[in-house]
């Protein structure tokens, strides 16, 4: 188990353990959380296995990476900082997901969830970004649709049209705020 840890704040209230989104985001998108310690907790950020500052394991299959793999991730890192007496959770986007899975496998220890612009369902998650999609240029539209269906997400044409729709769906302060870039360059670094 090799995860990378920050803990801010002082330890006089339950830690916050916060869920980066992805899967394969690295973090430091959220750091701007670490403002929720003010009030006398520890807020702990780690990048799931796989990721940023984590276990890079790019030739792993695609069926080992599971639900369950990430929630026993979370479960070991419960376990190694003692947190079993008490915590919140707060998932964003994945990390959303990801938590609720936590917490029906090992609801003990759990005083709060709180989850951040996570889908509910896939399936309405892959219809609304269909029709943000739709709203941009023809161009854009055509190439993120031509490149998905060919499976070749890694090429520069789709690279910047996804860009395009970060730009305007993701974070529209620009350039992006470095903490954001930092994750993006993560991301690049170990598409995996």
């Amino acid at each position: 188990w090799s995860q990378m840890v920050r803990a801010t704040g002082t330890p006089t209230r339950a830690p916050v353990i916060v869920l980066h989104g992805g899967p394969g985001m690295p973090h430091d998108y959220c750091r701007s959380m670490a403002t929720l310690g003010n009030d006398g907790r520890n807020i702990i950020f780690y990048d799931q296995i796989g990721c940023g500052r984590s276990s890079l394991l790019p030739d792993a299959p695609s069926d080992f990476w599971t639900v369950e793999l990430f929630v026993e991730e979370l479960r070991n890192l419960v376990e190694f900082y003692g947190l079993q007496g008490g915590f919140h959770i707060l998932g964003h986007s994945w990390g959303g997901m990801l938590a609720p899975e936590y917490a029906l496998a090992y609801p003990g220890g759990i005083l709060s969830m709180t989850l951040s612009n996570a889908p509910a369902s896939m399936r309405l998650w892959v219809e609304g970004t269909d029709e943000l999609i739709s709203r941009l240029d023809e161009q854009v539209q055509k190439t993120i649709r031509a490149h998905e269906v060919a499976g070749t997400t890694d090429a520069p044409a789709y690279l910047e049209a996804v860009d395009v729709f970060y730009r305007e769906y993701l974070c529209r302060v620009h350039p992006f705020p470095k903490d954001l870039q930092d994750s993006f360059e993560g991301h690049a670094e170990n598409p995996a």
